[in-house]
């Protein structure tokens, strides 16, 4: 009974170790974002519809009064219509990282369910788990908010997040901007821009 009792109080010491860790390297790496050099990104014309192409990413925060969460997404190779994206999040004691092969690329958030054709997730230090056709309710919800924007409507704005200061935005989104195409949303939380490019960088773990 006692050494059972010893194991446990280890055992849950160690998953506080693990989160707490987590937690620290989340907070660093926004640090680190708020305080680079803020560029300023003109608008410029927008495509009708914008292709995917390898290489491409983008990094938000996402901050509530329970802290911040980071999550990257970023487009994997093409074989004709069907794509491959990876999304990472990193924050609040967890990680995830999801791997997605995709149909096609889907132009709304309603149509992201019926093209996936293969999913693998890992949450935090835990097995991968494999799916055919699906995906957990919570990546569905996590892939739709890193890969679809909204439709870009309303004034032109200027919205500054850590990325740079964005002028000529429309609906919290900028053509400039890869992926999904936002700059800033607001709702239960706060989504910011932190980085975004082509040269697939941005690892959060």
């Amino acid at each position: 009974m006692r050494s059972s009792t010893l194991l446990l109080l280890v055992f849950l010491s160690g998953c506080r170790t693990v989160a707490a860790g987590v937690m620290e390297r989340a907070d660093a790496l926004l640090e680190d974002y708020r305080h680079r050099a803020t560029p300023t990104w003109e608008t410029q014309r927008e495509p009708e519809a914008e292709r995917w192409v390898p290489g491409q990413f983008t990094v938000y925060s996402r901050s509530s009064e329970d802290g911040a969460v980071l999550e990257r997404a970023s487009i994997g190779r093409r074989r004709g219509d069907e794509v491959r994206v990876m999304i990472d999040r990193l924050g609040r004691g967890d990680q995830l990282r999801v791997h997605l092969t995709l149909a096609r690329q889907p132009a709304r958030r309603d149509e992201l369910a019926a093209v996936i054709v293969e999913s693998w997730v890992t949450r935090g230090e835990g097995p991968e788990i494999h799916s055919l056709g699906a995906a957990p309710a919570d990546v569905l919800a996590l892939a739709a908010d890193t890969l679809i924007g909204p439709v870009r409507d309303g004034g032109d704005e200027t919205i500054v997040v850590p990325a740079g200061r964005f002028e000529g935005c429309r609906g919290g989104t900028h053509s400039r901007v890869p992926i999904s195409g936002v700059v800033r949303q607001r709702g239960a939380d706060v989504r910011e821009l932190l980085e975004f490019g082509e040269d697939n960088g941005g690892a959060l773990f």
